[in-house]
């Protein structure tokens, strides 16, 4: 990742995640507050459902005592000692009762209120043994013309054998009551409806609370063997400072300004972009040995000063370059002028004598002059020509002209070296191989070629019947050529030392063949290094860029 790609993400994150986090740190802690007060919510409903049932049986049990003390009701119970069933008016039952029966010590309904139609039937209660004078309170399913309905009845005894039962129904004002006074959902659950749901509530403990789906829920009935359960579930709701009605709210304004942030982090980091861009093209351009052009910032900032000093330093480059090449030109071409004038001295003295001898024998009237004539002048021959061919290696070499760089062919470059070494490659001295998948490659083809050939024969002259291989390979953005011998490879001083004019080994030779071929390399852009094999003989490899 880029730095600027890494600064943008850095601004990223800095933008959102403090936002983020005092969010969710808000949210978190509202939503404890929350809980903590819904729970607090379902303990005051608790205690007021369990109020509001003690108040239900209050009345329920002070409505009994009422009907019970109606003129009517002691006529009925006279008449019901004489074995006459008595018929009472419905409109008897208070306005707090739904419904109101007198019941024998069988528990067979005798007489109803209500519910005339039970009259006949039994009732069952197994709480009602031994059923003192202060009644008692059971819960019950009744039906009546509606449907079914969970009832809170009262029973009483009335005389010996007598009982009064007055009930409540308690899914109609009872029900809703609690609902206003709770600010719960109260539900009514029969034990008769064996469903799953049914049976999850039935084996709650009563009077404890339950999260279920983030909701509390409590079983407000006890009786362990009641037909039916009552159950208050608390809903969360928006409690505390930090409510659900403005996190939304909160959430868009942070994201808002966290977004506006990333954009301005987005509109700097761009222009940063633009001058270090800008800085790069120039470096490139100094790399590229393009020392003359300023290098120029878009604003007026920090960037301007940096490119002020930029292009300060590379006048300052371009300066001490030119100093350095002029020097180490005058150094190289010391260098050489030195050593041709060694090459040059060296033959000179020999020369000199033989031509001494040469006018000696003359003058003695010698009788051998023919063959020291002979002699002397093959001599000087040879040694005009070792001269003349170092002084044409070096002329070549000081004219070398820039390459011409055109787009070559590299199979075709490659058939022109086995043309040329016909014999050979069909010898098999001389193998080939490539396994670059380029087509062509920009370069002077015939400074290559000449660079190709020069390796070529300096190979295969390193030892008799020497075999050369030359594998050409790509290399990244590069073209490797690397040219193998089975000679007996480069001396361990000419390694250590590097390429250099008039060092050289081969007998005759002018010192300037590698040189030459670096220079071709140096010219491309290119690299050249000289090593051994590893499996013996010399290895020349030869890196252009492609």
């Amino acid at each position: 990742m880029t730095l600027t790609g890494k600064t943008r993400l850095f601004l990223v994150l800095a933008s959102l995640l403090p936002p983020l986090i005092l969010l969710l740190v808000m949210h978190l802690h509202a939503r404890k507050q929350s809980q903590a007060a819904l729970y607090s919510r379902a303990h005051e409903g608790l205690t007021i459902i369990q109020r509001q049932q003690t108040r239900l049986e209050e009345d329920l049990k002070s409505n009994a005592l009422y009907l019970a003390a109606y003129p009517e009701i002691k006529k009925a119970l006279w008449e019901i000692e004489r074995g006459r069933i008595p018929r009472l008016d419905e409109r008897l039952l208070p306005p707090g009762l739904d419904f109101a029966e007198i019941l024998d010590d069988s528990l067979t309904v005798l007489v109803g209120l209500g519910q005339a139609s039970l009259a006949g039937e039994k009732r069952s209660f197994p709480i009602l043994t031994d059923l003192d004078s202060a009644g008692t309170f059971s819960r019950t399913v009744e039906f009546d013309h509606i449907g079914r309905h969970a009832g809170l009845v009262y029973l009483m005894p009335l005389d010996d054998n007598i009982i009064l039962l007055a009930g409540k129904y308690l899914e109609t004002d009872f029900v809703s009551h609690l609902e206003d006074l709770s600010a719960a959902k109260i539900s009514v659950f029969f034990g008769e409806d064996r469903d799953s749901l049914t049976e999850y509530y039935f084996r709650l403990e009563p009077g404890q609370i339950y999260t279920i789906n983030n909701s509390l829920i409590i079983r407000a009935t006890a009786e362990g063997d009641s037909p039916y359960l009552i159950s208050a579930a608390f809903e969360p709701s928006n409690i505390g400072p930090f409510n659900e009605q403005w996190f939304p709210s909160a959430l868009a304004v942070s994201l808002t300004a966290a977004l506006l942030a990333i954009l301005a982090g987005i509109y700097i980091t761009g222009k940063a972009r633009r001058e270090i861009d800008n800085l790069i093209t120039a470096a490139n351009r100094i790399a590229d040995g393009d020392y003359n052009s300023p290098v120029m910032a878009y604003e007026d900032a920090e960037f301007a000063r940096l490119a002020d000093s930029f292009t300060d330093m590379t006048r300052k480059i371009r300066e001490t370059t030119g100093r350095l090449a002029a020097a180490e030109q005058v150094a190289a071409w010391k260098a050489i002028g030195q050593k041709i004038a060694h090459e040059i001295k060296n033959p000179l003295t020999p020369m000199a004598i033989s031509v001494d001898d040469l006018r000696r024998s003359y003058h003695d009237k010698l009788p051998d002059f023919d063959k020291t004539l002979d002699e002397t002048t093959l001599m000087i021959k040879s040694e005009i020509d070792h001269l003349t061919r170092l002084l044409d290696n070096f002329v070549a070499f000081a004219r070398m002209a820039p390459p011409v760089i055109k787009s070559k062919n590299i199979p075709e470059l490659l058939g022109e070296i086995k043309s040329l070494y016909r014999r050979e490659f069909e010898s098999g001295r001389l193998v080939i191989t490539s396994s670059s998948a380029r087509q062509s490659i920009d370069i002077d083809a015939e400074k290559v070629r000449q660079l190709l050939v020069n390796l070529i024969k300096n190979a295969l002259e390193s030892a008799e019947k020497a075999g050369v291989k030359i594998l050409i390979e790509d290399d990244e953005k590069n073209l490797r050529i690397i040219i193998d011998d089975s000679g007996p490879g480069f001396e361990a001083g000419i390694i250590r030392q590097g390429i250099r004019p008039y060092l050289t080994t081969k007998k005759g030779g002018s010192g300037l063949g590698l040189v030459i071929c670096q220079r071709i390399v140096f010219d491309h852009g290119g690299n050249m290094a000289i090593d051994n094999n590893p499996e013996g003989g010399g290895r020349v490899t030869i890196t252009l860029p492609a």
